[in-house]
Formats: structure tokens, sequence, C-alpha cells
């Protein structure tokens, strides 16, 4: 199962996807990390990825995902991925509209930009 993690200004999201099916939703207005090992609990998580907008929140997180042992990506600008970014400043680009743009692409298999 993967563990997908969104975390914005206001809340974060977090969900547990088997295959293409959405298997377990959580939304909170402050992650910690017994949120993460709740889930971590609940659910055989295999791959985890994160995005986020708070660099501080950001250390919590990683320092309990590192314990797992879990394939883990950082979603960023540098991240690899299987569409183009030619965004002229890249390091803006938000990693909401990133993420957006490689989900319309597996859903749409076509380049859709």
């Amino acid at each position: 199962m993967n563990l997908i993690i969104d975390i914005g200004n206001t809340r974060a999201k977090l969900a547990v996807f088997e295959d293409d099916n959405i298997i377990d939703k959580t939304v909170v207005s402050f992650i910690s990390k017994s949120v993460l090992e709740d889930i971590y609990k609940k659910f055989d998580i295999d791959k985890i990825i994160l995005s986020t907008v708070k660099p501080v929140i950001e250390d919590v997180i990683i320092n309990t995902i590192d314990n797992w042992n879990k394939l883990f990506i950082r979603l960023s600008y540098k991240t690899v991925l299987p569409i183009k970014n030619d965004y002229k400043t890249p390091k803006t680009l938000g990693q909401d509209r990133i993420a957006s743009v490689v989900g319309a692409t597996y859903f749409f298999q076509m380049n859709i930009v």
C-alpha cells in the first residue's frame, strides 16, 4: 500500500492507496508523529510520498518515516517524474501543481499540457 501525504497551509491530507483504490483518508489541521504512526500501524505501508509547503513540519515527518525503512519520496522540482517540466522557474512551481499534472497524465494516458 502507498501512503500519500499532502501538507498545505491550513490542513494535512493523508491517503492510503492499494493499487488505484483509496483505502483510507485522513484530514487534520495539524500533522503529528502520532497521526503518522496510527496510519502506519493500521496499514501495511510499502511506499510513501510527501508534498509539503511547511519545511518545519517536514522534519518531524521525515524523522518518523525514516524509522520505517520504506521507500520514501519527497516531491519537489528535482523529483524524477514521468513528465517533462519546461516551467521557466521550476523552483517556484508548486508541488500541488506538479502532482496534478502527473496524476492527470496517468489517468488520461496522454500528454495533457
